[in-house]
């Protein structure tokens, strides 16, 4: 069953830079969100991966 709705959690320092990256999601289609959610998986996996190796 495919998901119809979405929240997004963004820390933001001030309104603005929120404004800017919620107008910047807005223009991308359902793939395009899918894939940056995809690569920030990937990100978040790596960093992780290299905070282990360090410890």
């Amino acid at each position: 069953m495919m998901m119809k709705e979405s929240k997004t959690l963004i820390t933001c320092k001030n309104k603005s830079n929120l404004e800017e990256i919620l107008a910047f999601l807005n223009t991308l289609d359902e793939n395009s969100k899918y894939a940056l959610l995809n690569f920030f998986q990937g990100a978040k996996f790596m960093k992780n991966l290299i905070t282990k190796k360090e410890q």
